[in-house]
C-alpha cells in the first residue's frame, strides 16, 4: 500500500533570523521600485514617437510653417492622441500598482529571515523557504532593501532588521552569487572609523 501521508520539513533557521513585521509601505517601495523602470521606458517610447513624428512632418513642411495656426490644426490631433493614450496607460499602471500595494494580504504581516553563507530561508504565514544563493539570477538593492529573483519568484529583503556589517555580507553573498551584469548593489559604506 502506497504512503499517501503529508510529509512536512522543519528547517532550522540560524542565529541571526529576524522577524519582520511587512507593512502596506514596504510593498509599496517594491512596487514603485519597479514602476520606475517601466516609466522611464514608456517616457522614452513617448518621445520616441513624438520625434518621429515632428521627423515626418519636417520632411514635408519647414518647421516654422508647422508652426503655424492652419497646420497645428493637420499636426495637433495626432500629439493629443498619442498624449491621450499615453496618460491612460500611466493612469492604468498607477491603478494597478496602488492594488498590488493593498493586497495581496498574507504579504503583509509577520515574516521570518535569515542568512547562512549557503542559504537565504524565508518563513511566512503561507510557507517555508531555504533558497541557495547560487539560485539568484537577478538582484537590485536599494536604500531599503534587496529584491532578489530566482527565476520562479521575487524575494523581498527589507534592510532594517539588519547591522550594517550583516547587510554588507548580504550583499557578499549576493555579489558573489548574481552575475556582475545582472546584481544592481550599492557600494559598501564606509566604516566611520575609516578617513
Amino acid at each position: 500500500m502506497a504512503d499517501t501521508s503529508i510529509r512536512t520539513f522543519t528547517f532550522h533557521y540560524p542565529e541571526n533570523s529576524r522577524e519582520i513585521t511587512f507593512t502596506k509601505r514596504d510593498m509599496r517601495d517594491y512596487t514603485l521600485e519597479s514602476l520606475r523602470g517601466f516609466f522611464l521606458f514608456s517616457g522614452s517610447v513617448y518621445l520616441a514617437v513624438l520625434t518621429l513624428l515632428a521627423v515626418s512632418l519636417s520632411r514635408k513642411v519647414p518647421f516654422s510653417i508647422l508652426m503655424q495656426e492652419e497646420y497645428i490644426r493637420d499636426w495637433g490631433p495626432s500629439v493629443l492622441q498619442i498624449t491621450a493614450v499615453f496618460l491612460v496607460i500611466v493612469a492604468l499602471v498607477f491603478y494597478s500598482s496602488s492594488k498590488a500595494t493593498s493586497g495581496p494580504s498574507y504579504m503583509k504581516g509577520v515574516l521570518y529571515y535569515g542568512f547562512t553563507d549557503e542559504f537565504l530561508y524565508v518563513r511566512s504565514p503561507l510557507s517555508d523557504a531555504r533558497v541557495s544563493w547560487r539560485l539568484f539570477t537577478f538582484a537590485r538593492e536599494t536604500k531599503t532593501a534587496f529584491y532578489l529573483h530566482d527565476g520562479a519568484r521575487y524575494f523581498l529583503l527589507p534592510k532594517r532588521p539588519w547591522s550594517e556589517a550583516e547587510v554588507d555580507r548580504i550583499r557578499g553573498l549576493v555579489a558573489a552569487a548574481v552575475p556582475a551584469r545582472r546584481a544592481r548593489l550599492m557600494k559598501p559604506r564606509k566604516a566611520a572609523t575609516e578617513t
